[in-house]
């Protein structure tokens, strides 16, 4: 018995790929023919790609035998088939771009599971990535089978690299085939950010190892903010000749009807102009009135607080009065001043017309003879004109006029010698007339110590 007898054939696709629906669920899968050139080594590797479980990879199911030629494998279906499939129908068919942020979160999906993946087996290329109903990347990821490779199944798997990553998306940009002597050009022509530019060209210049700055591209922020965005809303990018047609023709038909609408906006704007006016005037008159009865306020305030200053100089006034006449009335000796007058601050008293007190004389009992020190213990007090030795300014100079006069002189001291003065006879008559002298004249003087 066939197994494809419980599927309908609905179409065929290269890659010997055929689109099936089961009859009695009618559900979609995805056929994968196999020619048995290699059993034992294919059974191996089916099985290892059957245990694979990740959900950006395509689900495969347990596979059937027929005729002892062929091997059947059940795949998961996708509703916009492969990315070339994709761009072909949803994008050049309604001249439609995809967004950019769509585009970050193709990239970002593939990346995941190139990172997560232990091996990856097939070609990563725009016929080996699907997109299913909800806009997930689906890898392939198995020997890509064409008539080419037919009896070369097992070839040594060949290394990824990123520059292969980098043809996917600016195909999906561009919707155009990669051409590597026009893809810079063609990258500036897009209305993409430059970031998303930069990063698309280190990719397709990069010949390395894909794994190698995976890392990079997952956590690039603009990889990341751009497909954390995405909604469903946002993957396509209209053309925009075709929305200028539409908006044109829409408004060739409309223009009536928005002509009245701007009128009816225009008056309504001008009711609000006029009410907002009259609003404006009144908030002006308020507050004018507001301000005379400020200032009647601080009017009244400085009356009563006047008022009272005068209250209270009149209720001391008397108090004081009243003070003195009891006092007078207690002691008969008391004379009264008459009342006092309290002056106002302001008027303040005129220095200038305020006579000076004469100069105090002083009786003869005041006067004092004084002496800085003794005449006869001076020694420097005689003056020699000789020698310019031992010379020192004597105390008894005060006066400012005697001190220039004695300073223009060149005094010139020397030493002298005294007799010593000695008690007779004839000093003590001398001592005691001028005692007597003294006496007679009835003059205080100071005596000094001899």
């Amino acid at each position: 018995m066939d197994p494809l007898a419980e599927y309908d054939i609905l179409n065929t696709n290269p890659n010997y790929l055929l689109t099936v629906r089961h009859k009695l669920t009618e559900k979609l899968y995805y056929v994968q023919v196999v020619p048995l050139d290699d059993a034992r080594n294919f059974q191996t590797k089916l099985s290892y790609r059957i245990s694979l479980n990740h959900p950006n990879l395509l689900q495969f199911k347990e596979p059937f035998q027929h005729n002892d030629v062929r091997l059947y494998v059940i795949l998961e279906h996708c509703k916009y088939g492969t990315l070339k499939d994709f761009i072909r129908k949803e994008c050049l068919d309604n001249d439609r771009q995809l967004q950019e942020s769509f585009l970050c979160r193709v990239l970002y999906q593939i990346a995941f599971a190139l990172k997560t993946l232990d091996n990856f087996m097939g070609v990563l290329s725009m016929e080996t990535v699907f997109l299913d109903e909800d806009f997930n990347i689906k890898l392939y990821n198995f020997q890509n089978l064409n008539e080419e490779t037919t009896g070369k199944v097992f070839q040594k798997q060949k290394e990824l690299k990123m520059s292969q990553l980098g043809r996917i998306i600016f195909e999906m940009c561009t919707r155009k085939a990669f051409e590597k002597s026009s893809f810079e050009s063609e990258l500036q022509k897009l209305n993409y950010s430059e970031s998303l530019k930069g990063l698309l060209t280190f990719m397709i210049k990069d010949n390395s190892g894909i794994k190698k700055n995976l890392k990079k591209i997952l956590c690039d922020p603009t990889i990341l903010l751009q497909s954390s965005q995405w909604d469903f809303n946002s993957t396509f990018l209209e053309n925009r000749q075709g929305s200028i047609k539409s908006c044109s023709e829409s408004s060739d038909l409309d223009l009536d009807e928005r002509l009245k609408k701007l009128e009816i906006k225009d008056a309504a704007l001008r009711i609000k102009e006029t009410l907002l006016k009259d609003k404006e005037r009144e908030l002006a008159t308020k507050e004018r009135k507001l301000q005379i009865m400020e200032r009647d306020l601080k009017e009244m305030q400085y009356k009563i607080n006047r008022d009272s200053r005068k209250s209270l100089s009149s209720i001391s006034s008397t108090h004081s009065s009243k003070n003195l006449h009891n006092y007078s009335e207690e002691e008969p000796s008391y004379v009264s001043c008459g009342d006092s007058e309290v002056f106002p601050t302001s008027s303040k008293l005129q220095v200038e017309k305020i006579s000076k007190p004469k100069n105090f004389t002083r009786t003869m009992s005041e006067r004092r003879i004084r002496f800085k020190t003794s005449p006869l213990k001076d020694r420097n007090f005689v003056k020699h004109n000789h020698e310019k030795k031992n010379f020192r300014r004597s105390r008894i100079l005060e006066c400012e006029s005697t001190k220039r006069t004695f300073n223009r002189t060149s005094l010139i001291m020397e030493p002298c010698q005294f007799n010593n003065v000695g008690w007779n006879e004839e000093t003590k008559k001398h001592a005691f007339e001028m005692l007597r002298v003294l006496n007679k004249e009835n003059i205080n003087v100071k005596h000094t110590v001899l």
